[in-house]
């Protein structure tokens, strides 16, 4: 029995679930062009798809069938590489950048241009680890009328959004009441209310993943005096 496959697959028309013989747990890619976007599924098409890019593998017990996707790519093809385990069949990573001149020798220019490029750029991958968003756009808007009035309606431009909804009522002596309502692509998320004279409603959520939704907050108020009611939106980005 081999000890691995080799398993070559033209992508000019694109690939969707194909389904590829198995020699084990083990798949590597091979070769593939930039844009081939690659994805596998483990035993079943309708599980969920795994993004591989060149040099990815993964390994799983039990496999019994692998089904590959990949974008369309004019003249593309794809190459992957299947065995037992890992242990049958590794990429080791090529130093490319470095020339080697001799065992236990190395060009020098060549790694100092390499630990310069390396400098440069660990600065902003370091910045993306620890917060993966850029600053947040801020909007307020909060409304005292008495008729059902329309904070904030649009389809989210962002990454992730925090809501922060208030109500409250100012009055010493009586009660009048205030409502406000959130809605994410037409299904109420959130609701914050003035019932007695100690409420002082303050609802805050965050959504992420959020581009494209439709987002839609409204308001009224029971008292243009003593009773106010409004939200505040961060939106945030993911950085470039």
């Amino acid at each position: 029995m081999k000890p691995y496959i080799i398993i070559p697959k033209s992508i000019t028309n694109g690939l969707k679930d194909v389904e590829i013989g198995t020699a084990g747990g083990y798949l590597v890619v091979l070769d593939a062009p930039a844009l081939a976007n690659i994805t596998v599924k483990l035993n079943d098409q309708n599980n969920d798809p795994i993004p591989l890019e060149k040099f990815q593998g993964i390994e799983a017990k039990g496999v019994t069938k692998v089904f590959v996707s990949a974008d369309a790519v004019a003249g593309g093809i794809i190459k992957l590489a299947q065995a037992k385990t890992a242990e049958d069949f590794r990429i080791l990573t090529q130093i490319s950048q470095v020339d080697i001149n001799s065992l236990g020798g190395y060009d020098q220019n060549a790694l100092d241009q390499l630990t310069a490029a390396f400098s440069a750029s660990l600065p902003a991958v370091l910045d993306k680890v620890v917060d993966k968003y850029d600053l947040p756009q801020n909007h307020r808007a909060s409304t005292n009328a008495g008729t059902l009035t329309i904070l904030f309606d649009f389809y989210a431009d962002c990454d992730k959004m925090t809501v922060r909804m208030f109500c409250y009522n100012t009055s010493p002596d009586t009660l009048y009441w205030g409502n406000v309502v959130a809605y994410y692509d037409s299904e109420i998320v959130a609701n914050a209310s003035v019932k007695t004279f100690t409420d002082q409603p303050y609802i805050e959520f965050t959504i992420e993943n959020c581009r494209g939704k439709h987002l839609v907050i409204s308001g009224i108020s029971g008292n243009g005096t003593f009773t106010k009611v409004g939200c505040m939106l961060s939106l945030y980005t993911l950085k470039a």
